[in-house]
């Protein structure tokens, strides 16, 4: 919802949250207007109210009130909590206030505990400020409005013990929108690129880079590739950095042998192929020898205390039942070896996709919400073939998601800086449609477009410059030029008319723009030599005054300071280009503007 005075969607919740509807229930599909179908483990459903917010009338949460729902409701609701918390193994269940306190005690009894640890918003004498903290919600807006506090008594009941906390809202347990990382790549998977060639005091200043950006992880080439791979393996992991230092090897003992043996290197990714394509024409294994031998390459890295990470090389063309039993024996021995809090399975999931389809950022996203964690990325997307997702467009994509996250994450605005550092290592330029940084990405042509824009930029641009430490640019320069645009840039050259001067001066621009590429300079020219005339004692042109005069007024103007040099990424143009005999479609731009470019 966008409008100013967005419908109002709210219902009445008298007979919501009473009961449970069968499977079979036919639902209702976005856009939703009263109501969002929640489809719980056992597929049933169970239909949640809308409410929009009071502070922001365009947005809208699908409200679920525990203590306003069928007893029966809430018993069904605390079972499945209860199994989703089970494969954790906690020690004691914690409930915050309000609606969390009416699921936490059936949790709870289903868990087999006696007893819950119940936290509250009112302050007891005894309390102390140390055992609690301030909350907020989107239904109750303030950050610091309130604060929940623990009753000190209780506290030994939960000190050094595994707890789980029932709070009252839900969210998508599966998606990692909001909390992914990235493992950026670009000094291993883009050392496969055709055009790169990186020496060791190359591979030192883009890790430093990749590190002044902010990524999680920095993967590198497998020592085991070469003594000067594990020469420059060995010198990234001494600089110090805050990004983890994690290396790409084959599923053997030799090369685990090799790299588990460089001093601070965090972790080792393990790879081999499980598709029938390459079983067959790659490595030759079948699936008995890749689970033996997954299992003695992990467990031999997590003996030498590094992270570990497991991928089944071409997944999506491998047989399921093949791929989920090498997961479950690999997820057993870090189970076993790490002795993992959590209890149960519960690994990380990293994604690594090619962009032979140009789908690699859209599968990057898809395979987050579906609950991956970690998305491999390189700078610009170089790598084999076409490469993988590009760190810059994952940006592009995610801080649309989760702007917040993203910003106080990544630096944002070393972007730029980093890709062109790439760019010019490899020998590329960056491509114009490039997500952020392409040189066209803010720039803004057609008259409706720039009369929108500059009016309010969220209209056509969904991602916001500033963010990035970049600008916008409004194209001043072309035969889709409106007045509007023709007013701010004469605005922004400090010249003042009216607007029916501001037309007359844009009708001459299009005349120009139809014989020739203009560049900025010249449009610039254009409004000094019209803005010094209307301020002459010369009578001015009327907008419908013959196409010859039109003509030989263009011939006649100042185009002192045109240059033949790039502006702002704009077209350029000498200025002198002869003006030929008009043209229809001159004529129609003199004679008057098209209403679409107003």
């Amino acid at each position: 919802m966008s409008s100013p005075n967005p419908p109002h969607f709210t219902q009445p919740t008298t007979n919501y949250w009473q009961e449970i509807l069968p499977s079979t229930t036919v639902i209702n599909h976005p856009p939703y207007q009263y109501s969002v179908p929640v489809t719980l483990p056992d597929n049933r459903i169970l239909n949640l109210p809308i409410r929009q917010l009071s502070h922001d009338p365009t947005q809208a949460v699908a409200s679920l009130l525990v203590n306003q729902a069928s007893m029966q409701v809430v018993e069904e609701l605390g079972t499945f909590l209860a199994d989703l918390v089970r494969p954790y193994k906690p020690d004691m269940i914690i409930g915050l206030p309000t609606l969390g306190l009416t699921l936490a005690p059936i949790v709870a009894q289903k868990l087999g505990h006696t007893r819950y640890i119940p936290m509250g918003y009112s302050k007891k004498f005894w309390y102390t400020e140390d055992l609690s903290t301030a909350v907020s919600s989107i239904t109750s807006p303030g950050i610091g409005e309130k604060r929940v506090y623990l009753d000190p008594h209780l506290l030994p009941l939960i000190r050094g013990k595994r707890v789980a906390i029932i709070d009252d809202a839900a969210g998508d347990f599966l998606s990692n929108v909001g909390r992914f990382k990235i493992i950026e790549s670009t000094l291993r998977e883009g050392e496969q690129f055709a055009n790169a060639y990186f020496d060791t005091a190359t591979k030192i200043k883009i890790a430093k880079a990749l590190d002044n950006f902010g990524v999680d992880f920095i993967e590198l080439s497998n020592p085991a590739s070469s003594p000067q791979s594990r020469s420059d393996c060995e010198k990234i992991c001494a600089l110090g950095l805050k990004s983890k230092i994690l290396t790409h090897i084959r599923c053997h003992m030799d090369d685990a042998r090799i790299a588990c043996s460089i001093p601070g290197l965090t972790g080792v990714d393990v790879v081999i192929g499980t598709s029938s394509f390459l079983m067959e024409h790659s490595h030759g294994k079948d699936i008995a020898y890749i689970q033996k031998a997954a299992v003695e390459v992990i467990s031999f890295i997590k003996d030498a205390g590094l992270e570990v990470r497991f991928s089944t090389e071409d997944s999506f063309r491998s047989n399921l039942v093949d791929v989920l039993s090498i997961y479950s024996a690999v997820d057993k021995i870090v189970y076993d070896l790490v002795r993992t809090l959590r209890g149960v399975v519960s690994c990380d999931i990293e994604c690594h996709f090619h962009d032979d389809t140009g789908c690699a950022i859209a599968n990057a996203y898809c395979a987050l919400e579906a609950g991956a964690t970690h998305i491999d990325t390189s700078v610009i997307g170089i790598g084999e073939r076409n490469g993988i997702t590009s760190l810059g467009g994952l940006m592009a994509r995610m801080i649309v998601a989760d702007r917040d996250y993203v910003k106080s994450k990544y630096n944002l605005a070393a972007l730029k800086d980093l890709e062109q550092l790439v760019a010019d290592i490899v020998e590329i330029n960056i491509p114009f449609n490039n997500p952020i940084t392409g040189f066209c990405a803010f720039t803004h042509k057609a008259g409706i477009h720039a009369k929108a824009i500059l009016n309010n930029p969220s209209t056509y641009e969904i991602l916001s410059p500033s963010d990035f430490g970049l600008t916008r640019y409004v194209h001043f320069s072309s035969r889709l030029t409106g007045w509007n645009a023709i007013k701010s840039r004469a605005e922004q050259l400090g010249y003042q008319m009216t607007d029916e001067e501001y037309k007359q001066c844009t009708v001459k621009v299009k005349a120009l723009a139809d014989v020739k590429k203009m560049s900025l300079d010249d449009t610039d020219a254009v409004i000094r030599s019209f803005h010094k005339m209307v301020n002459s004692d010369s009578p001015l042109p009327v907008k419908n005054a013959n196409i010859e005069n039109s003509i030989k007024d263009l011939e006649n103007l100042d185009l002192n300071g045109v240059s033949n040099g790039k502006t702002n990424g704009h077209a350029n143009g000498n200025g002198h280009a002869e003006v030929p005999p008009p043209t229809e479609q001159m004529k129609e731009f003199l004679e008057g503007e098209p209403e679409t470019e107003k």
